[in-house]
């Protein structure tokens, strides 16, 4: 068993963000963090 102690980065491209949202949130356990102010559109 391979036991993940963390993730730098993460970008996927979905069509339905609350969906994928429970999915790596409830099933993953991933917490979601607030966005960094990027210079362009996250969404």
């Amino acid at each position: 068993m391979i036991e993940i102690i963390g993730l730098h980065h993460i970008s996927l491209s979905v069509t339905n963000l609350e969906e994928c949202k429970q999915f790596y949130g409830n099933i993953l356990g991933l917490k979601e963090i607030k966005r960094p102010n990027f210079d362009f559109n996250g969404g």
